[in-house]
């Protein structure tokens, strides 16, 4: 059994497993009889363990209602797992076209720093870094990088729109920690937050709340009310 990173309770017998030792994979574990499949998921070790576009400190499993889902980072893409057969199938797919990011617009078998060095290069021809998702009934939530700035795309569930857009009208990006039915949450360490939050916008109430924020204080929740 190889080294796990993060994992996820697929059912009450079984869990959903993430390895990147030899490229990054997917398993099934029962902890019952210590059987354990592996899944036809695959990124190679170069891309899983050299560049970023594979995923390292987020999990990439998540629930919604009862049905686990997986996140493919470095496109965007969203699966659904299914416990019976252990196969990913589509949940959301995105089609940038020609800006669409595969693994195969990167050279092979490079260092680390040779990848760093041309994510700037990569991030103005390709949307990718998908590295914030959050879904609620309503929506689904990404964000992403693209020509070396971050974007932010909320998609309409119910009438399949979607609007994409890099800061708020008010000013200010967003990296929810998380989405409920009303509002998506984030926070923001005290130094950061003239970033985020434009204090003329605000009302009388929260403006007196924005000046008692100071520098050494926690970091401040931030709620986005959905409409």
């Amino acid at each position: 059994m190889p080294v796990v990173y993060q994992f996820y309770n697929l059912t009450a017998e079984e869990y959903v497993l993430m390895s990147s030792v030899e490229g990054f994979e997917i398993y099934f574990y029962y902890p019952a009889d210590s059987k354990v499949i592996k899944s036809d998921y695959y990124l190679p070790q170069w891309f899983a363990r050299n560049t970023v576009y594979a995923p390292a400190s987020r999990n990439p499993f998540y629930l919604y209602n009862d049905t686990v889902c997986f996140a493919q980072i470095y496109n965007g893409d969203i699966f659904n797992i299914s416990p019976p057969s252990h196969e990913l199938s589509y949940r959301y797919k995105w089609d940038f076209g020609q800006y669409n990011f595969t693994p195969s617009a990167l050279p092979e078998n490079e260092s680390m720093a040779f990848y760093m060095n041309i994510s700037k290069k990569i991030s103005m021809k390709y949307a990718l870094l998908f590295q914030v998702y959050q879904e609620n009934s309503r929506f689904y939530f990404t964000r992403f990088k693209f020509k070396n700035r971050y974007k932010h795309l909320l998609l309409s569930k119910h009438t399949k729109t979607h609007i994409l857009f890099e800061q708020f009208k008010e000013g200010g990006q967003c990296l929810p920690l998380c989405i409920d039915e009303s509002a998506i949450y984030t926070p923001v360490s005290p130094q950061y937050i003239n970033k985020v939050i434009n204090p003329a916008v605000l009302d009388g109430k929260n403006k007196k709340i924005y000046s008692h924020i100071k520098e050494d204080d926690n970091p401040v929740i931030i709620k986005y009310i959905l409409k």
